[in-house]
């Protein structure tokens, strides 16, 4: 029996360089799966070359290691991996109904753009109690990562899964650009990360990424719930920017968003205790 044989692929949702997600039904237990595949060559193999190919491959493997080994109600489970009869790897998770962009629109700021653009994808901000909640469910994810020596380096909206579309609860999904300790699979010159949601060191050498770098990218996620934009120009406060944030959330997105890591809190749990004064990590 192959790994999907008690499951119905019903359409694609998204693709990427390397892989293809799925919508699946489950017809031994009822409901539906994500299903995540490798491709075979990838869309721009022939371009980028085997070499590459390889190495995406390492990343996928990684990607199933590191969600076999967390266990987390803010990180996306892993159901099943294994392969397809023509030897493409595979993952399947749960399903989720939406993304953080869902919920906030698109980043898109060209009002020539957004003029026509359909209003539920045009950006727009969130009340402060939502984004709040939403911030806090990132850092617990992502402080359970970082206490195992994961790295996410694309942390962003499309990566923030939502339970349910309507103030669902979230989930931090696709680690294909993670590193685990010593486990770090770049190509020379690559860029690594989405432009716009990387830290400054992560742009220079993905490698040195470390939690710090992504909690730059979880300062300006969190700017733009409140701001309904990114930054702008180096800005760091979001009640310059025309936003009400709360004392706590105001400082530690300023010092999410410094230019040097060093200036930033250490770590995702250091970050999530000093929003929520608690150290431990939501269960």
């Amino acid at each position: 029996m192959s790994t999907l044989a008690k499951y119905k692929i019903r359409e694609r949702i998204a693709r990427s360089r390397w892989s293809t997600l799925y919508s699946a039904d489950d017809n031994i237990n009822g409901g539906k799966i994500a299903v995540k595949v490798f491709h075979l060559k990838g869309s721009k193999a022939d371009a980028i070359g085997s070499e590459d190919e390889g190495v995406w491959r390492k990343r996928f493997a990684l990607e199933a290691d590191i969600l076999k080994a967390v266990h987390h109600k803010h990180i996306i489970s892993v159901i099943e991996s294994g392969a397809l009869p023509d030897g493409r790897p595979c993952l399947l998770m749960p399903f989720a109904q939406a993304n953080l962009t869902y919920e906030i629109g698109s980043d898109i700021s060209d009002p020539a753009i957004l003029a026509k653009m359909a209003p539920p994808k045009r950006p727009k901000r969130l009340k402060p109690v939502r984004a709040l909640q939403i911030l806090r469910q990132i850092l617990s994810g992502l402080a359970v990562l970082h206490d195992m020596g994961v790295v996410h380096r694309d942390l962003k909206p499309d990566n923030v899964l939502l339970t349910k579309r309507s103030r669902g609860d979230v989930m931090l999904c696709d680690f294909g650009m993670a590193k685990w300790g010593d486990k770090v699979f770049d190509v020379e010159n690559e860029y690594i990360g989405s432009r716009g949601y990387t830290s400054p060191e992560q742009r220079e050498n993905p490698a040195d990424a470390g939690p710090q770098s992504d909690l730059y990218s979880f300062g300006l996620i969190a700017f733009r719930l409140l701001c309904g934009r990114l930054p702008k120009n180096g800005e760091r406060s979001v009640k310059e920017a025309g936003a009400d944030a709360g004392t706590k959330l105001e400082g530690l997105i300023f010092d999410c968003l410094s230019v040097e890591a060093a200036e930033r809190p250490l770590n995702a749990s250091a970050a999530l205790e000093r929003l929520t004064g608690r150290g431990r990590i939501e269960a």
